[in-house]
């Protein structure tokens, strides 16, 4: 007995706080055996209560909650009934009830009447109330302008000064609200409940780009909460739509409403279904020889295999297609003229095809650029034949080779009046980038070319580009420089991407310029490892408190002491890129140019106040928008007859121009690379 007493006075002299946490316990555990045994049950239960809860909880905010919330309760029910019966009794020239602070009979379980009795339920209420209370309010919000992952962010310079951002730190170039007729904006998501929209051209003094990258992998929501909800903002601007439909939904749900509600001009450009179209060659809508250059040089360009094909090869058919645009631009009927004519031509024999050549040229039908081009190729003609072949093969589809043999589209007319083109894309459009390329190439050529010509060098109406599934419509030249200049024109973009790879596979060593160029990118979720590394570098790192604990276990009364927490600063990233593939569903992440992130909501275009009308006059198929095009009679060149060397070349007023030698092959290709850079 003696060492018992003896080890136990040694570990209350050597720990001081477990002696007097143990002498408290005893004293609880007397209090609770009195109530229990002199009539306070209520007393007893408060009290288990309160410890158990405050040791779960290791917060003495909770433990301050249910200990005093149920006094104030049976406080509060007492005098509120005080003053009813008091009221009522007064009335009937009876005795008034008066105040009490106190009573020890509200623990017992013996009947009381009222207004005790209300005391003793209010005891209850409060013990039951409180634990729900302390739960709400302690309810914060793991990311905002002072928590990130629920750390309160610290003022330490040192440590770092990023944090997500509120609405007062982005109020300079955001709008707050759904858009509205002159207020539309790029809709990014929710903070706080409100829609935030991001209005670069507000900022006062910085002139920031007015594009957006919106990335999310599969099942991420980018139609739902990116595409759609900018259509509607796009059209409360006033501005011309060009938007992608990878999968023909969009047209039949926002094009009716675009028309009646709004009062644009609707058009389709359908690759999916060509009979429901409008037509576009992009043939004659060449409109000088280096246009036609261009052209082709698009058109093979994304039709190879990305990371294959020789440059030799690649400027060979280049020079080739464009010899053979510029012969059907001037020596056959326009109902010819078309890209699947070029398989034709492909098909002629070299002799003849050479006399068809000389004799344009001679009779001053054929341009220079053109001849040259073709004698240029003329030595490899064969290799040409094989690879254009190939690459040209899609228009062998009698609908979309009808589709590209008229010219219904004026591309420059959506700089002018108010109208939406719907790009309508089947399924697995890879194969379709050669046409896609070379269409959005010559869309922001003619609006650059107008915006030029226009007063103040700024299109009459604006133009917003919705581009879902980016990577599908291929490399369009110069892009990184249209990002750069567009925004002073009146050219909005705003690109979808599924991962980031994507944009640097279009654009190696250009992507970094394109991002660089766009003010704001919103990470929707996905599963691409770069993808996420990049937006978590971006978003940066905070300085935040953060708690450890530790505790001597090494004797087992050690685990009676009370755990030592420290406090101090380290660097948090805002989000981990694993903590990113794990985003939930419903949230999102915006990175700004010069500005805090911001945390937010997803916002369905549901949720706008125009989701309503959209609804009601939506369609189901693009059938519902516009008319089956009548069947198209494809004119093809006249496969030449045996023997024919071609017409004799017509008389010209001017002289007769010498013989152009082809230039050595590698001149060519050297000059031809020097044009392009």
């Amino acid at each position: 007995m003696r060492g018992f007493f003896s080890t136990w006075l040694a570990m209350l002299m050597a720990k001081p706080k477990v002696a007097l946490f143990a002498l408290g316990l005893g004293l609880v555990a007397l209090y609770l055996a009195a109530g229990l045994f002199s009539g306070y049950p209520l007393a007893f239960l408060w009290l288990a209560g309160v410890l158990c809860y405050g040791w779960l909880k290791r917060d003495h905010r909770a433990l301050l909650a249910v200990g005093f919330l149920p006094w104030v309760f049976a406080f509060l029910a007492f005098n509120v009934g005080a003053a009813w019966f008091s009221l009522v009794s007064s009335l009937k020239g009876g005795a008034t009830v008066g105040a009490k602070l106190w009573d020890w009979g509200w623990l017992t379980l013996s009947q009381l009447q009222p207004p005790d009795s209300w005391a003793r339920a209010g005891v209850v209420a409060g013990a039951l109330a409180a634990p729900a209370l302390n739960a709400l309010l302690g309810r914060r919000a793991l990311h905002d302008e002072r928590r990130v992952h629920g750390l309160r962010v610290a003022d330490s310079p040192a440590k770092g000064t990023g944090r997500w951002g509120s609405d007062r730190d982005v109020a300079d170039v955001c709008e707050f609200g759904p858009p509205r007729p002159g207020h539309g904006g790029i809709v990014l998501g929710k903070l706080r409940g409100r829609m935030v929209r991001a209005k670069p051209e507000k900022a006062p003094r910085v002139k920031r780009p007015a594009h957006a990258l919106a990335v999310a992998g599969s099942g991420g929501g980018k139609t739902f909460n990116f595409v759609v909800p900018n259509v509607i903002a796009g059209a409360c601007d006033g501005e011309s739509l060009i938007v992608t439909d990878p999968k023909g939904e969009l047209t039949p749900l926002m094009a009716p409403w675009l028309r009646e509600r709004m009062g644009y001009k609707v058009f389709v450009f359908n690759l999916a279904d060509p009979r429901y179209s409008s037509f576009w060659n992009p043939v004659p809508e060449c409109k000088t020889p280096a246009e036609v250059y261009q052209a082709a040089q698009v058109l093979v360009f994304n039709a190879q295999e990305k990371g294959k094909g020789s440059p030799f090869f690649t400027a060979l058919e280049t020079q080739a297609l464009t010899a053979l645009m510029s012969l059907l631009r001037a020596d056959f009927p326009e109902s010819q003229a078309h890209l699947r004519s070029v398989l034709s031509l492909l098909s002629w024999p070299k002799d003849q095809l050479k006399a068809r050549f000389d004799s344009a040229y001679r009779g001053g039908r054929l341009d220079v650029e053109g001849y040259e081009a073709f004698r240029g190729a003329y030595s490899h003609w064969e290799n040409a034949v094989a690879g254009l072949t190939s690459k040209l093969a899609l228009v062998r589809d009698p609908d979309l080779a009808g589709l590209l043999s008229r010219q219904e589209l004026d591309l420059e007319a959506f700089g002018r009046e108010k109208a939406a083109l719907f790009c309508v894309l089947p399924v697995g459009s890879d194969h379709l980038r050669p046409i896609l390329a070379v269409f959005y190439h010559f869309l922001l050529d003619r609006l650059y070319t107008l915006a030029r010509s226009s007063p103040g060098q700024r299109l009459p109406v604006p133009v917003r580009l919705i581009l879902d599934e980016f990577a599908n419509i291929g490399r369009v030249p110069k892009f990184q420089e249209i990002m750069a200049t567009a925004r002073g024109l009146g050219i909005r973009v705003l690109y979808v991407l599924q991962e980031l790879q994507q944009l640097k596979d279009n654009y190696p060593g250009k992507d970094m310029s394109i991002l660089g160029n766009t003010f704001a990118k919103v990470y929707l979720g996905g599963s691409e490892k770069p993808t996420r590394e990049y937006f978590s570098r971006e978003l940066g790192e905070a300085a935040v408190y953060a708690e450890t604990e530790r505790q001597d276990v090494t004797h087992p009364w050690d685990r009676l002491d009370v755990p030592k927490r420290t406090r101090t600063i380290v660097r948090r990233a805002l989000m981990e890129a694993d903590e990113l593939g794990r985003l939930p569903e419903e949230n999102c992440v915006a990175l700004f140019q010069g500005h805090y992130p911001l945390y937010l909501e997803k916002c369905g275009w549901t949720e706008l106040p125009q989701a309503r009308e959209i609804r009601e006059l939506a369609g189901q198929t693009v059938a519902d928008v516009i008319e089956a095009r009548p069947d198209v009679q494809l004119q093809l060149p006249p496969y030449p007859e045996e023997g024919d060397e071609g017409e004799e070349p017509e008389p010209v007023s001017r002289a007769e121009p010498e013989e152009v030698k082809p230039a050595p092959d590698a001149d060519f290709i050297r000059q031809l690379f020097q044009s392009e850079g």
